[in-house]
């Protein structure tokens, strides 16, 4: 299990987890939730976060399951981050986690502690929401420019 080991970073993580479910129950992919990826950069402000759908994953490439930029909602679910920063409380953690981590940002060869705490979450979360997903349904983290992902659950 990967722990968090700042304050400001399971601030971070909950608000995160909590924000992307709230999006997903004010617009969720067409059918049951299949996948979500969260693809990060360098500081907490600056992901984004994808949904796909089961009507909508027929028409994704085997090989580009996990790559959100290659699927037929991308355009649609790029936007999905601009709902999911409005949220006032992740906007606090933010603030809070950025002025820890500094201006270098995380490391990029490695997955930063909070966004696999918040992917974890989101499991979780959308079964407590009663958000309509399949039974296959995981969530991902991958940094923006490598294709090194973590999946929850671990596949």
């Amino acid at each position: 299990m990967v722990a968090v080991v700042t304050g400001a970073e399971q601030q971070y993580a909950d608000a995160l987890a909590a924000a992307i479910v709230a999006s997903l129950q004010r617009d969720s992919p067409c059918g049951e939730l299949s996948r979500l990826v969260i693809r990060w950069f360098d500081r907490p402000d600056y992901l984004t976060v994808h949904a796909l759908g089961t009507e909508q994953e027929r028409d994704v490439r085997a090989g580009d399951a996990w790559y959100p930029l290659e699927w037929p909602n991308k355009d649609r679910e790029i936007d999905r981050v601009a709902a999911v920063m409005q949220d006032d409380a992740l906007r606090r953690a933010v603030k809070q986690l950025a002025g820890e981590i500094g201006e270098d940002g995380w490391p990029w060869d490695e997955q930063p502690e909070p966004l696999v705490a918040a992917a974890r979450m989101v499991r979780e979360l959308v079964v407590l929401a009663g958000i309509p997903s399949a039974s296959y349904f995981a969530v991902g983290v991958s940094h923006f420019d490598l294709r090194r992902k973590v999946l929850f659950p671990e596949a």
